[in-house]
């Protein structure tokens, strides 16, 4: 991130409490846990469930915050410890939606492309397995651990500095209308769609309204020039195109997937005695590559094969693809396997 103290006043629509001596200050960082806080960053101070980040205003103007976005009027030693550590000191109404605004006004800075993942399953293995892929030819910037929702969305757009190419951003839902919000931060170029499962049925009440819930990201991609990457093998995929108005606007549609009819598909599959598989990978091409990953499962195939599209999409040769998905590497905490006593898995 780079903005001046005035950009963040600007772009997040707050009021000036106290203001910086040198209102063109340069803000490398942000948060929202004082104990994180460096010098020339922003804090935000959040309100949680069990702790209220303006309770934290203070350490984190003391920790060096030189620029710090509250949501409850900040009393008189919050605005004394502004002033002697010379920190700009903001007030806004609702301190998340404000880190919202800046992330989508700086989004509209940068110059990169936006890779959005969604779908009920796979979202953070198929984010690794693109940002392995798209690192071998751009400079990337991608959602780091569960950062996938309405502070993780923004915060990984903020992530991003001024020579980055491609932000990969993941975004999770539980209900409708929660991916266009993100869509309107993270403003994606490029939409993938993993699958439609029964996650989060209890809200949405039927996979048709998960379909339509997911779809919101493919509606989100700009006419002409968005490119759609929708799993062929999923029965709902046909839905969200029919919903995203995918051939309307003009949008280019790769399908991934197991069967024949995909545009990018593997097939011969075989895993060895960890569960890792390796397949015959199709590109665009009728030439076959054989591609071993060290994730595990069937399903790490489909989301190895989206990974594959979104490359072929921005260009990649077969070479750059394959020896990136073979590298990958599963989140950590995932896939774990843990040798028995007996010498079983």
């Amino acid at each position: 991130m780079r903005l001046t103290v005035t950009q963040v006043a600007e772009f997040s629509g707050a009021q000036t409490i106290v203001a910086a001596p040198c209102p063109k200050r340069q803000l490398t960082s942000f948060g929202w846990d004082s104990r994180d806080v460096r010098p020339d960053s922003l804090f935000v101070a959040i309100p949680g469930e069990h702790l209220d980040g303006n309770d934290f205003i203070i350490p984190a103007i003391e920790q060096g915050a030189a620029c710090v976005l509250a949501c409850h009027h900040p009393g008189q030693a919050e605005c004394d410890a502004a002033e002697q550590h010379k920190s700009a000191l903001l007030y806004v109404d609702d301190s998340i939606v404000a880190f919202q605004y800046l992330a989508a006004a700086y989004r509209k800075m940068l110059g990169a492309r936006s890779v959005g993942i969604t779908g009920s399953s796979g979202k953070t293995s198929t984010r690794i397995l693109v940002e392995a892929v798209l690192s071998q030819g751009f400079k990337t910037v991608a959602s780091v651990g569960n950062r996938n929702n309405e502070l993780g969305v923004p915060a990984t757009v903020l992530s991003a500095d001024a020579d980055t190419e491609l932000l990969i951003v993941e975004m999770a839902m539980r209900g409708i209308g929660q991916i266009e919000q993100l869509c309107e931060i993270a403003q994606p170029d490029i939409g993938i769609v993993t699958n439609i499962g029964p996650a989060h049925l209890e809200l949405l009440g039927s996979k048709h309204n998960i379909a339509k819930a997911k779809a919101e990201l493919i509606s989100s991609l700009p006419e002409r020039r968005g490119i759609a990457i929708l799993n062929g093998d999923d029965a709902y995929s046909s839905l969200i195109r029919e919903l995203a108005q995918t051939h309307q606007r003009d949008l280019r549609v790769l399908q991934f997937g197991l069967e024949w009819q995909n545009d990018i598909r593997g097939n011969h599959i075989d895993f060895d005695a960890q569960g890792h598989p390796s397949f015959d990978l199709w590109l665009t091409d009728a030439q076959p590559r054989r591609v071993s990953l060290k994730l595990q499962g069937r399903h790490s195939v489909r989301n190895a094969l989206s990974a594959a599209a979104c490359g072929v999409a921005l260009g990649l040769d077969a070479q750059q693809i394959i020896t990136a998905l073979a590298a990958a590497q599963p989140a950590p905490m995932r896939q774990v396997s843990q040798l028995l006593a007996d010498g079983s898995l």
